[in-house]
């Protein structure tokens, strides 16, 4: 994944300070930034689609959308739950993106 501009990232989360990207992949780019004074993670989740098929930008869509219903529905104390940023989308460099935010919550780290 070709990784957006972080100062036009910046421009799209308002709400986060301190942000720094701490992972990436395939189709996401991962912050850590404190929010509402607590940390959290940012996920910045690309939105694949094709001009010619805009159904594979649907189903992409709601892949991504039931990844984050089962964070939601999820009521382990072991498994992370959504943060203060909701879910939206957003166009950073005329590419189709979801943020949302999880955490608070324990670290992984040994």
């Amino acid at each position: 994944m070709d990784k957006p501009d972080f100062q036009k990232v910046l421009q799209v989360i308002p709400e986060a300070e301190n942000m720094e990207e701490i992972a990436s992949g395939g189709f996401k780019v991962v912050y850590k930034a404190k929010i509402n004074n607590k940390i959290e993670a940012v996920k910045l989740v690309l939105i694949p689609g094709d001009a010619n098929d805009p159904s594979i930008r649907d189903e992409n869509m709601r892949r991504i959308k039931r990844e984050i219903d089962l964070i939601a529905k999820c009521s382990s104390p072991c498994l992370i739950k959504l943060g203060s940023i909701k879910p939206r989308e957003c166009k950073i460099e005329d590419k189709d993106y979801l943020i949302y935010s999880v955490g608070p919550g324990t670290s992984l780290s040994y």
